[in-house]
């Protein structure tokens, strides 16, 4: 039977030093187990019934990786919860698309791996919607309307983004100055009428 390691506080920079790949209880190379990513989200939320896996401690780990192509909006809403499910504190995801692209469905594939019950709306009109009920907060951005940078002091984006919680901000290419240095970037491109590109990688800054 797998057994958790000793709880220790891992800090951030413990995190990025692992290459965000530092999980309490999570042996390493679990999250490469399976190339079969449904069944990969099936035994991890097996684990975590059972106790098995009780936390995560990373940011945004980077087992997601190149691109995966998905051939319906429940395909790319559970390949997103998978995600979802390893997120720790601090995950900053930058997120674009074209309109239409499924920017907002995979927010709410993130946000059924966060166990957040609340139904999800993008917030184009009202900037940020955040949500609480989930193991870790999620702040939910979108600058379309702001068109840059400019204004976004005045919507606490500075501070959600470096928050305890997990940040995502769709169309964040309109502001990649304001970026934080570590963070997820998500691009999701129309293929056919239901399928779609999910084209992920990481980049990470100075810690």
């Amino acid at each position: 039977m797998l057994k958790n390691r000793k709880n220790r506080k891992i800090t951030k920079q413990d995190s990025f030093r692992e290459g965000c790949n530092a999980r309490a209880g999570i042996p390493f190379g679990l999250m490469r187990m399976h190339k079969d990513w449904k069944l990969q989200a099936t035994v991890l939320h097996i684990l975590r019934i059972f106790g098995i896996i009780q936390y995560v401690v990373s940011e945004c780990v980077d087992d997601y990786t190149g691109v995966k192509i998905t051939d319906s909006e429940e395909e790319t809403a559970d390949y997103a919860a998978l995600i979802g499910q390893t997120l720790g504190p601090g995950c900053f995801i930058a997120l674009d698309g074209d309109l239409g692209a499924g920017k907002t469905v995979f927010v709410r594939g993130l946000a059924q791996g966060l166990g957040v019950r609340e139904h999800i709306v993008s917030p184009t009109f009202t900037l940020l919607r955040e949500y609480d009920s989930g193991r870790l907060s999620l702040y939910h951005f979108d600058i379309y309307r702001l068109g840059g940078a400019e204004g976004l002091e005045d919507t606490g984006f500075y501070e959600l983004a470096e928050a305890d919680g997990v940040c995502v901000c769709e169309w964040a290419g309109l502001a990649t100055e304001a970026l934080p240095a570590n963070r997820m970037e998500v691009r999701i491109a129309r293929m056919e009428e239901n399928s779609r590109r999910i084209e992920i990688r990481h980049i990470k800054g100075s810690v």
